[in-house]
């Protein structure tokens, strides 16, 4: 039985945020130039939200999802996720905080050629101490529930762009952790295999993953419930996606597909 100090505890992680960012920003030093790539920014995201982030080419919308997912140091500010100050970690606690917590999925896939699709997904297993006929057994579970039961043993250039994608969600996946980051998922897929993608994504929101994507394309940012827009390295817009103008359009066409 629970006591009381054990529920408390539990009630305040729950009312806290998973990720607040307070005056965070980036800076990177090329050729003795400063160049500011994301301004003092305050951001919070919540346990099993499904954040869309948008903006024009070299607005910060990457270096704010490598923040996010502890791929790269804030210049100035403070990281916490779940409460706790990670900014000043060192390299190889932040590499832990990266495995156990955050999953990621590019755009360019970055599957191992060589490796079959169910050896792909084991990889990061195998750097967390996964013993082998486990991380084989969640392999296999992870690209089944992706519909790639019957892909197992293929090689990456046996697979269409839509799969091999699928094998880089399974992949992220892999350690189960509690955030998807998405960089353009669907920026080198048709329109059927990036609209299959994010429906892929949608369905682990549903069942509890926090996901957050950021694209350029209206069609894929509207499958999200919150829209993030970041212009010059500053969030300029934070509003739900059904309230967001810009993808009104694309709002309807889903619903007029679904009806």
């Amino acid at each position: 039985m629970r006591g009381p100090d054990t529920q408390l505890e539990e009630r305040d992680k729950q009312s806290m945020p998973f990720i607040a960012l307070r005056g965070v920003s980036k800076v990177y030093d090329q050729l003795k130039q400063p160049v500011v790539a994301l301004q003092e920014t305050d951001l919070e995201i919540r346990q099993r939200e499904f954040v869309s982030i948008m903006g024009p080419s070299g607005s910060g919308k990457s270096t704010l999802l490598h923040i996010l997912g502890a791929l790269d140091r804030p210049s100035t500010g403070t990281y916490l996720l779940e409460g706790v100050d990670i900014t000043a970690l060192k390299d190889k606690e932040l590499a832990r905080v990266r495995r156990d917590h955050f999953g990621f999925v590019f755009q360019s896939y970055n599957l191992f050629p060589e490796l079959t699709a169910v050896e792909n997904v084991e990889v990061p297993m195998i750097y967390a101490g996964v013993p082998a006929r486990q991380r084989r057994a969640r392999a296999k579970e992870l690209l089944e529930r992706l519909g790639l039961g019957h892909r197992l043993a293929h090689r990456p250039l046996e697979l269409s762009g839509g799969e091999q994608q699928r094998v880089a969600i399974a992949r992220a996946l892999a350690n189960g952790p509690t955030m998807l980051l998405a960089d353009e998922p669907t920026g080198n897929l048709p329109t059927e295999q990036g609209r299959q993608i994010m429906a892929s994504l949608a369905e682990l929101n549903e069942q509890g993953m926090t996901v957050v994507v950021v694209t350029h394309d209206p069609a894929v940012a509207a499958w999200g419930r919150r829209l993030l827009t970041l212009r010059d390295g500053e969030i300029v817009g934070d509003e739900p996606v059904s309230e967001a103008p810009v993808l009104r359009a694309y709002l309807q066409v889903a619903e007029g597909a679904g009806a």
